[in-house]
Parts: C-alpha cells; sequence; structure tokens
C-alpha cells in the first residue's frame, strides 16, 4: 500500500505553478460556501472552508480543482519567504495530516452542480505528478467536449448506477431516427491524454480487484442524475 506523505509548500508551489499553465484560476473565497451548497450529488468528500481550488471554464463546464491545502498555512509561507528568503520555508506543511485527506477533480455544469466526479488522488510521493495529470485529462475533455452527430449541439455528461460515464444527447425530436445518441466517455480525448486515461484506468481496475479480494469495496461517489431535456439545457 503506497504511503501517505504531507503536501509541503515546495509541493503545493509546483501544483500552482501546473495548474496556472493549464489556464486554470484560483477560486476565491467567496465562492467556496457557493460550491459547497451547489453540488448535487455526495462527492468524495466535501470542500473544506479554507481549502484551495482552481477552476478552469469551458464549452458549459466547469473543472475544479481541491488541492488539500489550505489557504492560511499557504499565505503564511509566501509571506515567511518574501520577508527573509528562508530556504527552508519550502518544506513547510500546508496541507492536512497525511492520510487524512485526497486531492479531486469536478467536472460541474454552468448552474455549479456536479456532473462528474474523478476517482480521488490519493496524496502519496507522486500526488502532484498524478494530480497534475488527471487534471490535464479532466480539462481535454471539458475542452473537446463531443457535438451530437446528429443535432451537431453538445452533448451532456451522464452517470450509471454502476459509475460509468458516458456522453449523452437525449434531443430525440431533433434526430432523424428519433433516439437519443451515445458516446464513449473517452470518446473525445487525443491519443496522449486516451493513452493516460487507459493506464489510470487499468491501475484503477487492479487495485479494484485485489481490494474486492481483501474484502474491501471503494467508497463511489452518489449516482449522478441523468442530463436535462433540450429546454433547461441552452448549450
Amino acid at each position: 500500500m503506497p504511503v501517505s506523505v504531507p503536501v509541503t509548500f515546495g509541493k503545493y508551489m509546483e501544483l500552482e505553478v501546473g495548474l496556472k499553465s493549464m489556464g486554470f484560476s484560483e477560486i476565491v473565497r467567496g465562492e467556496m460556501a457557493v460550491t459547497m451548497r451547489a453540488y448535487g450529488v455526495r462527492p468524495p468528500r466535501a470542500p473544506r472552508a479554507g481549502e484551495i481550488g482552481f477552476k478552469y471554464v469551458a464549452h458549459g463546464y466547469v473543472v475544479k480543482v481541491w488541492t488539500t491545502c489550505m489557504r492560511g498555512a499557504v499565505e503564511k509561507c509566501r509571506r515567511a519567504g518574501l520577508h527573509d528568503g528562508s530556504s527552508t520555508v519550502a518544506e513547510v506543511v500546508v496541507g492536512r495530516p497525511a492520510g487524512k485527506d485526497v486531492g479531486w477533480i469536478v467536472i460541474a455544469d454552468h448552474f455549479g452542480r456536479a456532473e462528474y466526479f474523478a476517482r480521488p488522488t490519493l496524496r502519496t510521493k507522486n500526488f502532484v505528478t498524478t494530480l497534475l495529470r488527471r487534471t490535464w485529462i479532466t480539462k481535454r475533455r471539458v475542452e473537446r467536449r463531443p457535438l451530437c452527430p446528429s443535432c451537431h449541439k453538445f452533448m451532456w455528461i451522464c452517470t450509471k448506477q454502476s459509475g460509468a460515464t458516458f456522453w449523452a444527447c437525449r434531443r430525440r425530436q431533433s434526430h432523424p431516427d428519433g433516439r437519443s445518441v451515445f458516446k464513449d466517455w473517452d470518446a473525445s480525448l487525443p491519443p496522449k491524454a486516451l493513452k493516460l486515461a487507459r493506464a489510470w484506468r487499468k491501475s484503477f481496475s487492479t487495485h479494484l480487484k485485489k481490494a474486492r479480494q481483501e474484502g474491501k469495496e471503494p467508497r463511489r461517489a452518489s449516482t449522478i442524475r441523468t442530463p436535462w431535456t433540450a429546454e433547461e439545457n441552452p448549450f
């Protein structure tokens, strides 16, 4: 079992630089309460007051990344670094205690309601690299949100009871055959992102199989609602 490690200010800065280079911006303080009220399904955990999060908006969806790092601790380190230039500030722990939290990524709709939760990212040795890669994959899904081949409008995220996620368009009245259209969740990913996503899924399948052999069942987020009707969604 991978060993949990604390997130230091130095590691947080690597994460911040990586997210901002992908076009993410920090979620401001006032958005936290709105976010906690808006999620329409039970996430792996609720965002904590004071936790730093980042967001990226594209094509009617918002990708949000929760870092497990606390704003107060990060800001204190920034001030200390500017004041005395001490290199030791990079080793100050700014995240919650090791083993007590995970990083996670969510896709929300334009109303702020959660549509998809990526698997939580464990805070192990490669936490920053793993979270950035998973964020990049999730961002690519939103950037390349597929168009329905029948009505040529954006498709929606849909999740089954089993937890399987896919793209759907239920504008049946706009489709020549009168049927809903579905696409694989990975359908819009470019080759590099697809390769990473498949490796990520294979790793989880191995972990899931081992956990079940040990009599355990990893916790999933609650089932996500079905997509809106055509009248509800303006995209």
